[in-house]
């Protein structure tokens, strides 16, 4: 699961990616720089993992973590539960680690660890920054299964958001060729306002298809119909 930043036309709010006390400074090139002494969470909705979830629905077992890094930092490993509507959060390991340019680091998680899995950075040097990273995990070859994703959107004279997701998910994904879901996702519109251009964006990986105003429910029912007759 590869750790996300904030980016102009899908989402700029840095708190859900990761969040830290002084304001925010990213250079071009997704490099977060850290003062010496500062904090920065990323127990956020983009850049946490819910390993219950990764172990339910994969072959996912044990869970660690890859950042790029530069400067001196304290690396954290964390889980949260939430425990009689309480949100706890427990320590599972920490690190300190140095490196004069950006270099690669890896971080396990205790095996077993569960809950919603994230890590903090501390920085101990006035050069610090954060470059990215992933979430990564262990499974025996002979249990990965080939898995195709159906994105079911409903919509009703939503044009404009519509055509604009569906053009970030055609250069990003579906006719990227780097991209890890090429060929393994296809998108599937419940159009209940039947105002959308068939022709434009039906493709062999797009799927517009008109239906009724049967609301959210109906429209998100008639996609998932679409996606299994596909299947």
């Amino acid at each position: 699961q590869k750790l996300l930043w904030p980016r102009v036309g899908i989402c700029t709010e840095d708190r859900l990616y990761y969040r830290m006390k002084a304001p925010s400074f990213r250079d071009e090139g997704d490099i977060l720089r850290i003062e010496q002494g500062e904090r920065v969470c990323f127990d956020t909705y983009f850049n946490s993992v819910s390993a219950d979830k990764w172990r339910r629905y994969t072959a996912a077992q044990n869970f660690s973590l890859r950042l790029k890094l530069s400067g001196k930092l304290r690396v954290v490993l964390c889980s949260r539960h939430f425990i009689n509507s309480q949100s706890v959060r427990a320590v599972l390991a920490e690190k300190v680690v140095q490196a004069d340019s950006v270099q690669e680091f890896c971080f396990d998680f205790p095996k077993g660890a569960d809950g919603m899995l994230f890590f903090e950075l501390q920085a101990l040097s006035g050069n610090a920054a954060y470059c990215g990273g992933a979430y990564e995990c262990d499974a025996a070859e002979k249990d990965v299964q080939p898995v195709k994703i159906g994105v079911d959107i409903c919509t009703f004279r939503r044009e404009p958001f519509v055509m604009g997701n569906i053009a970030r998910m055609r250069s990003d994904i579906l006719e990227n060729a780097a991209s890890p879901l090429h060929n393994h996702m296809e998108v599937f519109v419940s159009d209940n306002g039947q105002t959308l251009d068939y022709d434009k964006l039906n493709s062999d990986t797009v799927h517009v298809v008109p239906n009724a105003n049967v609301g959210g429910a109906g429209g998100f029912t008639r996609g998932m119909i679409e996606i299994l007759k596909a299947n």
